[in-house]
């Protein structure tokens, strides 16, 4: 209904909003694994109806779900670092730990990277963390911390509930 009465690129970055403010405050991963797969049919239904209703072309659409799979891997990131945080894993507090400030960085592949996600794609992305940033509490376990954060990631996107799954 919302569709018909605003702009669909200004619905669209309500639901990104929230989603990457979920990212931010929830502290319960079944909360926000909930979140990311609502705000994935929210803006597939989007991206669907206003293609098929002239209102977007193909590619504005493969565009929106695309940067849909950026903001829930930075929701799913910022959520996870907030809690190595918590679990005293940073030199940072709960408040500073995110996607922007972990010596991580992470690349869209193939029509991800493209901005040409379809309805059933897969993401594929990889990862490069910095060694040598001065990020972790542990600093000798970055590789097997961050291996593990990246692998956490996927399976929050990736885990099948009763809501389905955000990406493969």
């Amino acid at each position: 209904v919302q569709l018909f009465r605003k702009d669909p690129a200004m619905v669209l970055q309500e639901l990104l909003q929230s989603l990457a403010g979920a990212g931010l405050k929830e502290s319960d991963e079944a909360e926000l694994a909930k979140t990311l797969r609502f705000t994935k049919s929210k803006t597939a239904l989007l991206a669907a109806i206003t293609e098929t209703g002239g209102r977007w072309s193909t590619a504005q659409a493969t565009r929106a779900l695309s940067d849909l799979a950026d903001t829930a891997l930075e929701a799913g990131l910022n959520f996870l670092l907030r809690a190595a945080a918590r679990r005293g894993k940073l030199i940072m507090d709960e408040s500073e730990a995110g996607a922007a400030n972990c010596a991580l960085a992470i690349f869209a592949l193939g029509k991800h990277g493209g901005q040409e996600l379809n309805y059933s794609s897969d993401i594929d992305i990889v990862a490069f963390f910095d060694p040598r940033a001065n990020v972790l509490k542990e600093p000798d376990d970055a590789s097997k911390f961050y291996s593990r954060l990246v692998q956490s990631l996927a399976a929050l996107m990736e885990k099948r509930s009763e809501y389905g799954y955000v990406f493969r």
